[in-house]
């Protein structure tokens, strides 16, 4: 159907709006950072073919960015989030593998200890213009102590049949066992965000690594 001249006019008037609006507001070209992290993660096809391929990479990059998270506490948290959901999902892949040769688990004894949240105050402040108001610490619940508890986790033995081994620990009720045995794990001193040599990598390296996991995680897609 033909348009009217109205119609036609109105359409091209439209057109001309949208290029100018382009014109004034142009697509912000990528930081090289940017561009650093796209050529990366579009290379990692042609360097490793297949996902199933990036295994032994994927997990050495696993373990590197496990270490890292434990240097990221207190700041950086969706960073440090992300690394601990990548590695559940790692752990959940090798298990489903069979490349999990043995579960421990291991309680860790947190004696009473002064609030985190509050400082030990019991409270928390909400400031509003020249005045506050004080609340409960949602975290204590106005005790400004946290109390004594006992914090399961697993311990996952990881074999890939080549000499590469690893040993990650999981939260109990985040962690895959399906049918395995899990056994106890005797007393070795070990706590959570224990930190250990500095991994000597930054936020952009981290990322790298991370897209190595995703890549080899990716052949469930497939």
């Amino acid at each position: 159907m033909a348009l009217t001249n109205d119609t036609e006019s109105r359409l091209q008037q439209l057109i001309a709006k949208y290029d100018a609006k382009r014109a004034r507001h142009p697509r912000r070209k990528m930081t090289a950072r940017q561009q650093r992290l796209k050529d990366f993660r579009d290379s990692l096809p042609a360097k490793y073919g297949k996902p199933e391929s990036a295994l032994l990479d994927a997990c050495e990059a696993m373990q590197t960015l496990n270490r890292y998270a434990k240097e990221l506490r207190g700041q950086r948290m969706p960073l440090r989030d992300a690394i601990y959901r990548l590695k559940s999902k790692t752990i959940e892949r090798l298990f489903e593998m069979g490349m999990v040769n043995r579960v421990l688990r291991h309680r860790v004894e947190i004696p009473e200890r002064r609030c985190r949240s509050c400082g030990g105050d019991g409270k928390h402040y909400r400031y509003h213009g020249e005045t506050y108001s004080a609340e409960d610490c949602w975290g204590c619940r106005g005790t400004g102590v946290d109390a004594a508890k006992t914090l399961s986790y697993l311990l996952f033995n990881i074999s890939l049949g080549d000499g590469q081994e690893y040993a990650w620990h999981q939260p109990e009720g985040r962690s895959p066992t399906g049918v395995m045995k899990i056994e106890d794990e005797p007393d070795t001193g070990w706590a959570p965000n224990q930190r250990k040599e500095a991994t000597g990598i930054n936020a952009e390296k981290a990322t790298n690594l991370r897209d190595i996991v995703h890549y080899w995680l990716s052949e469930d897609q497939e």
